[in-house]
């Protein structure tokens, strides 16, 4: 296959090939299980949208892999995000949270 040919490609080989890696990619950024399972589901109709424009069907991984931290970057920019308590540090922070007492 030359560099812009992505005739072999197909969404749902990439989906096969790919999904557990971009999964456990998304799992580790936003460190919730559903939201990592929808935000994989968007990486992948992302990536068949735009599979076509792939230039060098080698760096297919890299460009899924951008693609998939695109899509959390921009769930984290949305105001419901902001607004059900979660950040990128989510799950890692041992603070108290409001009106909880330090180490209850």
């Amino acid at each position: 296959m030359s560099p812009g040919d992505t005739s072999g490609l197909t969404s749902e080989t990439v989906f096969r090939q790919y999904r557990e890696r971009i999964y456990r990619h998304i799992l580790h950024l936003v460190r919730d299980e559903a939201e990592a399972e929808d935000l994989t589901q968007e990486t992948f109709l992302r990536a068949h949208r735009r599979l076509e424009t792939l230039e060098d069907p080698a760096a297919l991984a890299v460009w899924l892999y951008r693609i998939a931290t695109h899509v959390c970057y921009d769930r984290f920019r949305q105001p419901s995000y902001r607004r059900a308590g979660k950040s990128l540090d989510a799950g890692t922070d041992d603070s108290p949270g409001p009106g909880e007492e330090p180490g209850a």
